[in-house]
């Protein structure tokens, strides 16, 4: 796709309201047909054209999270990232055509959208070209996970935009890894792969380790909660024990008073027997 315009083209993100949602572990914060902003796991940036990785910057998380990313062509006709404003990289080997023209590599169509992936969040996207371009618009999330995540939903009589997680499965096909069109016909090349064969060996790593970790916590989770569900039913069980113990306690004193009364009764009513029997 070719987006023509002057120097200034730009898409950009403003998520300022809920930076949290854009700033954790394996979260796509968008994609614009070929070019795409991930954070991984590990809170690394990356910018990618076509499926290739062409920038990388460690992202902040918590409160230190950045609340807007802007992919633009600059007056050097070159692609740069700018977070929060400030410029952190050239990507020099972005394929950029005429004066002010990025290829993103699919030569039909003229126009595009933006796909926001995070989940539960709003912001607002343009996609505009510098000197009177288009807007893109507001873009709400609908709360669908992206290709490569998976959404848990918790409970059965709470809406499904409610207690949820959302888990990255990460892309460790070719493409993903990035070595599906690995060649090794002349030397340069199969070095080339080579070096992409080890970084994908190394992500292929990360995601394990990364999976590892969540079905960790997930199984400590369900240990947590089987012992809290064995506590709870003993509690209650120590509860009805004392319940019924003082019950069976108010009925043995109840009970007590009662025959010494009805004993006290009976020896009361002796006394006029006994001189109604010498009366008579």
């Amino acid at each position: 796709m070719n987006l023509a315009g002057t120097e200034g083209f730009s898409l950009s993100l403003d998520f300022s309201a809920n930076p949290g949602d854009n700033g954790g572990g394996g979260v796509s914060v968008f994609t614009y047909n070929n070019l795409s902003a991930f954070v991984d796991n590990f809170g690394v940036l990356e910018v990618s054209v076509g499926g290739q990785n062409i920038q990388s910057a460690q992202w902040a998380i918590g409160v230190n999270a950045p609340t807007s990313l802007e992919v633009r062509i600059e007056a050097d006709k070159a692609l740069h990232v700018i977070l929060n404003g400030n410029d952190i990289g050239r990507i020099a080997n972005a394929n950029v055509g005429g004066p002010g023209q990025l290829v993103l590599g699919n030569p039909t169509g003229t126009e595009g959208s933006i796909t926001y992936t995070s989940v539960n969040a709003r912001q607002d996207a343009n996609a505009g070209q510098g000197g009177g371009g288009g807007n893109g618009g507001d873009a709400a999330v609908d709360g669908d996970p992206a290709p490569g995540r998976v959404l848990i939903h918790f409970g059965t009589g709470n809406d499904s935009a409610e207690d949820y997680y959302v888990i990255d499965k990460s892309d460790a096909t070719l493409n993903g890894l990035g070595i599906a069109d690995a060649d090794v016909t002349t030397q340069t090349n199969a070095q080339t792969s080579l070096t992409r064969i080890e970084d994908a060996l190394v992500r292929h790593a990360e995601i394990r380790t990364y999976l590892g970790g969540l079905q960790n916590r997930l199984e400590n989770t369900v240990s947590n909660l089987t012992i809290q569900s064995e506590n709870t039913a003993a509690s209650e069980s120590r509860i009805s024990d004392v319940d019924v113990a003082q019950e069976m306690q108010t009925f043995i004193r109840n009970q007590v008073l009662t025959q010494s009364a009805v004993s006290m009764l009976t020896q009361a009513n002796s006394m006029p027997r006994m001189v109604m029997s010498l009366i008579f």
